[in-house]
């Protein structure tokens, strides 16, 4: 699920690439972060969903983050997907974390 996670984040532009090795018996994720004239290309991040509380949305209360210009996650039978993917699926799920 990280590895998924991360490929969402990359194709949004968030993150440069990444890449999955196997070091021994581990598994390893490398991640590049994206940059944009010396500043990070994603600001801030808040989680929704933790492990010892998950949330669960349906696709009609699903918001737009920081009015359009930031990305929810969304994770449901299809896979990890954008909050604008789920929405336009008619797909709920649970809602992981915003970023912007």
């Amino acid at each position: 699920m990280d590895f998924a996670v991360l490929t969402v984040l990359a194709d949004a532009g968030y993150l440069k690439s990444i890449e999955k090795e196997v070091a021994g018996r581990r598994n390893v994720i490398t991640v590049h972060l994206a940059y944009t004239a010396k500043k990070g290309a994603a600001s801030d991040f808040k989680l929704i969903s933790k492990p010892s509380r998950h949330q669960y949305v349906d696709y009609r209360s699903l918001r737009r983050v920081m009015q359009g210009h930031g990305l929810g996650r969304a994770f449901n039978i299809q896979g990890v997907m954008t909050d604008r993917e789920a929405k336009k699926n008619k797909i709920g799920g649970e809602y992981l974390f915003e970023i912007w």
